[in-house]
Formats: C-alpha cells, structure tokens, sequence
C-alpha cells in the first residue's frame, strides 16, 4: 500500500520580511537620516516556527519462513514422554521448538497411503499432497507429477526469492527438479568438499545464507539427514542416539542465526521442523507400523497456529488397528506447504488444490478422505468423509470448480453420485473441495471408471 504525505504550503521569507520592514518605515515617518530597526520582532504564531516534523512510521516487518527437514528423525526421541526402550539424549534446541506428533504416509486404505520412504514423504512436505496427486512412490527420483512450494509461491509473487540447501542431493536433482527453475540459490549435498560431513556441510551453507544481512530469501528449505543414515545403520543405538544430539546441535547455530536476523534486520521467521519417518527398533523403515508412519512438527512461533497443533482430530476409523487410527488423527505433514504459504500472505484458496490446511488461520474443515462404491460400470457414488471445526457455520461442496451442495456447521460426510451420462467414457480423476466459511479448504480426489453398461452392469 502506498500511502501520500501531504505537506502544507509556506509563506515565502522574504514576503515576511518585506511587511516587517514596510511597517517600521511607517512607524518613523520615512526619513532618511532616522536611525531604523529591521530586526523583525518573534511572532509565537507565525512563520518563524519550526513545524513539528511526525517521524515515518516503523515499516512493517518482512515475514520469511525457513522449514528445517530431519531425514528419519523420531518423535520419540525428542518429545517431553520418556520412551523406556530409548536413550534419549538432552535437546535443549528442539526443546526451543513447540513440538506434536505428526503422520505420514496418507490415509490407510485410500488412494492416498503411501510406503513410509523419503521420496514419496520430502514430496508430500514439499508440495502439500499425498502420492495419489504427485505420482511418487519411491526413491528412484522420480520427478512430482504435480508443483511444489517453490514454484507456487513464484507464481503469486515473481519477485519472491526462494533457496534449497537439500543433504540427500535427489530432493533437488529428482523428486523436486520441475521446481529448480524458481529456486534462486540451490545448493546439494553432493557438492560438499571430499570427507565432509554433509550435514556440517549444508548447516554451514543456511547459516552463511543466513549471516549475510543482503540474503534476498524469503522462503528456505534446509535438509538434514544424519538420524536417517544411522537409523539404517543400527536403529535405536547409540550412534542414532549421537546423531540425534549433534542434530540438535545444528538446529540450534540455525536457530541462532534466525534470531539473529529478527534483532538487527526488520524480519519476523516462522520455523517450521518436520520429519519424513521413523526407524523400526533394529532398523530401517519401508513397512507400516506407527513408529515408522509417525512424523514430527516443531514450530517457533505457536502463538499464530490454531488449535490442530496441540489437539489430535479424532481417530480415523480406516483400519483395524487403534493406534494407527489415532495417529491419522494428527497433522499430516502435508500441512507444511499451506501453513508456509498462509503466514508469507497466501493462504490456500479454492483450487489450490492442498490435501491438508494450514495450521495458522482458522481451523474449518480438516481430515478429508474419499471412499468409492461402484456396483454398476455406468455409475459410481463417491463418499466424502471429514471433519469440521467448531468454528464453522456454513459449509461448500465443489466438484472441480462446480458448487454441488451447500451444508450446515454439522454435517461431516457428502455422497456424490456420477454417472456414465454426466462425464463419459473412460478413467476420470474427480477434484472434490471442503470449503467452510471460515478456514482454509481442502482437497480429496477421487478416480472412477465409467463404461456402457450393455447387457451386464458389473463393475470394472
């Protein structure tokens, strides 16, 4: 916003003068040989007082956003619950950090579950979907199907400028590469001098970033990856139990250098710290148990975030096993593009198309999952499952950008029924949105397929 100062004219000097002048002539008859006085006598109320100069207000802080990603970092290790099958070691910098729990790897028996390994988990965080909209399923570097934060935020602002500092080089060179083009400073792990440590390596290149009071970033990614190489190692063992420390340590020069920015430039960071797995106990990470689908999120600034960081939903009934349900009811780690993008000024908007909401903001609908009932092949019925926040008052159905149904603060669940005659032939990916009045939407799709029905209607 650009605001317009309007300054009041001045009477010139001179003119000011002149009249005083005039007046003492006057006064003594105009006579040559008179002694005469053009000192011009203080007027308390005229033009010789200095006008009171308002200072310009203090600016606005610039808001910027830095996400410290821990390749196989555990929970477990670091929250405030001592874990008697852990030695957990002293994290005075995470304990600097508001932490919860947090899941990955989707849904249970959606579209959207996916294997708890880094490419599928880093591409979540990085693009706010699970694998049934970004396509990776692996760590085979596997480009994103769909674009991710870097991208996202150059779109709605071109002068925003934006850096990747990634420990496991195939974030950068594989899972994210279509997003490279709008990273202004990338720096990979496989560029470390020979015998370097990798994560002494890219905390060394955040923290120069950092220190340098020119640094045009506004948004940084930064990814660790030491607790990750040791859990394959030996799992929960002491080398994991160092690594957890000495990660600690990193984050608290990082965190440092943040802190450092906020007192001497006119900066306000949010940190955000995420996790992409666990480790079973002898090792290793690639099946479906909690300790390995559970995640974890640190924040430096709770105050802004609403009330999904410190209270779980409630259990999604999508599998057998309690605890597993209880663990979805958490944050996904597909929360961390949305709340990056709603405290730099661009909150998710319909069609954003994001499988969670932000975190900071108001709390509306939230836990979106589809599921498919299809007995005939010319029609499938898509139900909608979520939940919703006390605060809303009104909530929207979208198919794609269409408006299908409008319903009270109450409802949770929505059937769709589609038909052959509607959308056609063929395999149709369906984009369906929650949108409540207040809060951030959120997205589920659903895939059908349609055919003519003929003689026998059986499903596909």
């Amino acid at each position: 916003m650009t605001f317009t100062l309007e300054q009041r004219p001045r009477r010139n000097a001179w003119l000011a003068t002149l009249a005083a002048a005039l007046i003492t002539l006057s006064g003594c008859g105009g006579g040559s040989g008179a002694s005469q006085d053009t000192t011009k006598p203080t007027d308390p109320g005229g033009d010789n007082v200095t006008p009171e100069v308002t200072p310009d207000p203090t600016p606005e802080p610039i808001t910027k956003a830095l996400v410290i990603g821990i390749d196989g970092l555990m929970y477990e290790y670091i929250d405030d619950i001592d874990t008697p099958d852990l030695n957990e070691p002293v994290t005075p910098n995470f304990d600097r950090l508001t932490l919860t729990k947090a899941h990955v790897g989707g849904y249970l028996n959606t579209t959207t579950y996916q294997v708890s390994i880094s490419g599928p988990a880093w591409t979540s965080i990085l693009t706010g979907t699970w694998t049934d909209r970004h396509g990776v399923t692996g760590n085979d570097g596997a480009a994103s199907q769909v674009y991710g934060i870097f991208y996202l935020l150059d779109q709605l602002d071109p002068t925003m400028k934006t850096g990747s500092f990634a420990a496991w080089t195939d974030i950068n060179s594989g899972h994210m590469r279509k997003d490279m083009a709008y990273v202004d400073r990338r720096v990979d792990g496989s560029s470390r001098a020979e015998g370097q440590l990798v994560d002494d390596f890219i905390t060394d290149q955040v923290i120069s970033e950092l220190e340098d009071d020119a640094s045009p970033l506004r948004f940084i990614f930064a990814h660790l990856d030491r607790p990750d190489a040791t859990g394959h190692d030996c799992g929960w063992c002491a080398a994991t139990e160092q690594a957890v420390a000495d990660t600690d340590a990193r984050v608290g020069r990082i965190l440092d250098a943040v802190a450092h920015r906020e007192r001497t430039l006119n900066e306000e960071w949010l940190v955000i710290m995420v996790s992409d797995h666990g480790h079973r106990e002898a090792g290793g990470h690639d099946r479906n148990t909690v300790i390995e689908r559970t995640s974890v999120i640190g924040v430096n600034k709770p105050a802004l975030f609403n009330e999904f960081l410190s209270t779980p939903a409630s259990p999604l009934m999508l599998s057998n096993d309690p605890e597993q349900n209880a663990l979805m009811g958490y944050p996904g780690i597909t929360t961390v593009v949305p709340t990056v993008m709603t405290y730099l000024g661009y909150p998710p908007q319909l069609g954003s198309a994001f499988d969670s909401p932000s975190l900071i903001g108001d709390l509306g609908a939230y836990k979106l999952y589809n599921t498919i009932d299809q007995s005939r092949r010319d029609q499938a019925t898509v139900t909608l499952n979520w939940q919703i926040s006390g605060n809303a008052t009104q909530q929207y159905i979208y198919r794609g950008d269409t408006l299908i149904a409008e319903l009270g603060a109450m409802d949770s669940q929505y059937q769709d029924s589609v038909t052959l005659a509607e959308l056609g032939e063929g395999t149709h990916q369906i984009n369906y949105t929650v949108v409540s009045d207040v809060g951030a939407p959120v997205t589920s799709l659903a895939e059908v397929k349609l055919a003519e029905c003929g003689l026998f209607c059986f499903p596909l």
